[in-house]
């Protein structure tokens, strides 16, 4: 029994990860929609794609730097510490 509940565990395991990381490409046009800040239907092609997301290397993030006034606490470290 024990046996049993635990290989349905891990199948809805595996189907969840499946889902949490899936492509545009695999989504149907009302998910495309809904996650319309990174995909987009293509009604030619009827596909969804990806439209990036914003951002460069960092994904979606931007910014330039971080000052002590932002909040960064200043350090008795330096770079020679390291």
């Amino acid at each position: 029994m024990v046996l049993i509940i635990f290989r349905l565990l891990i199948v809805k395991l595996i189907f969840l990860i499946h889902f949490a990381f899936s492509e545009c490409s695999d989504l149907s046009q009302a998910d495309c929609e809904y996650w319309s800040t990174y995909c987009s239907w293509n009604s030619e092609q009827n596909v969804c794609e990806e439209i990036g997301g914003g951002g460069t290397n960092n994904g979606p993030y931007e910014y330039t730097y971080i000052t002590e006034s932002d909040g960064l606490q200043s350090s008795d470290l330096t770079v020679q510490d390291f």
